[in-house]
């Protein structure tokens, strides 16, 4: 067996036999910078989630399992688009509904205002091209009219006061002017289109429905809290006369038994159609269930997330935590 080498004869080895010094090339480490960034935004992330979820009232309950965020890639948008403020500052903020609240205190609620003046009382320079995004939002929103240097409210039927009330009935719907969602010419339009169109639009209506310019329909049981009124134009044509009414009301109308067992005895209804319109009230039951059964879901829902709030900013508040407080 050969001896081993002296510490002596080690020294004196040639330089060739010396393993060379291994150097970093920039691409090596731009890669490695580039990991510890990811580190960085991964444990960054992982931070807005125990935040998150300290704000959902979980702060004290065992942790669940997370795993690494993703990388965002390069592009990505990783925030809110932020609006800046007249005075330079920066909001993320959706002020849509606080624009909406402002337009609706304009005179009578649909007063125009001048980008200028909006600038003044919000504090948003609509101008500003760093505002393009905001600006891009109001001029697609369908309830707000933006003009070249205006904004204004407008109604979805057009109806912005008590003359365009009076045109809609006399001009607009007999003539096929409002169309519904298919595309077809309405006949007439429910309460709830015509609800929060002007102040004192409710008066108007019924004014309307008294002078025989407009006649309602209930879709609903009276008095329930699902009904709802219809209007439509008042039908113009000459009175019936007293003789004809007289022999309308007195044709006796038989029961729904009755008239099933007529109407299959004489083959004007069928069983299987019978069959289809059973089947039908039924589907149709069974969804309207399923709707309330839904809606009623999503309000207790609405109360639990507002108890978590609360209970979240009480516990923030009780331990300082002011930064913290969902506002």
């Amino acid at each position: 067996m050969a001896p081993g080498t002296s510490a002596k004869a080690k020294a004196k080895a040639p330089l060739a036999d010396i393993p060379p010094i291994k150097l970093m090339s920039v691409a090596e480490r731009d890669r490695i910078e580039e990991e510890k960034q990811n580190r960085k935004r991964s444990k960054q992330a992982m931070q807005a989630r125990e935040v998150e979820d300290a704000r959902k009232g979980i702060l004290n309950k065992a942790p669940a399992k997370t795993t690494s965020a993703p990388t965002p890639m390069e592009g990505e948008e990783t925030k809110a688009t932020p609006y800046f403020m007249a005075d330079g500052t920066e909001t993320t903020k959706n002020v849509i509904l606080h624009v909406h609240e402002y337009l609706r205190a304009q005179p009578n609620g649909y007063g125009i205002v001048s980008m200028d003046t909006f600038k003044t009382d919000v504090g948003i320079d609509l101008k500003d091209p760093r505002n393009s995004s905001l600006l891009q939002d109001l001029s697609q929103n369908e309830l707000i009219d933006v003009g070249e240097s205006t904004l204004k409210r407008k109604h979805l039927m057009g109806v912005e006061n008590e003359s365009m009330m009076y045109r809609l009935f006399e001009d607009d719907l007999p003539n096929g002017r409002v169309r519904t969602q298919n595309g077809l010419g309405a006949i007439g339009v429910s309460e709830k289109q015509l609800a929060d169109c002007f102040d004192g639009a409710d008066m108007c209506i019924d004014e309307m429905v008294k002078d025989g310019v407009v006649q309602e329909i209930c879709d609903g049981q009276p008095r329930s809290s699902r009904s709802e009124r219809v209007f439509f134009p008042a039908v113009q044509g000459m009175e019936a006369s007293k003789d004809l009414r007289d022999l309308w009301h007195s044709i006796e109308v038989p029961g729904e038994a009755e008239l099933k067992k007529e109407l299959l005895k004489r083959g004007i209804r069928t069983p299987q159609e019978y069959e289809m319109r059973k089947k039908r009230d039924k589907e149709r039951n069974e969804k309207e269930l399923a709707s309330r059964e839904q809606e009623k879901q999503r309000a207790k829902s609405d109360r639990k997330e507002a108890r978590d709030k609360a209970k979240f900013n009480a516990m923030c508040q009780k331990r300082g935590w002011h930064w913290m407080i969902d506002k």
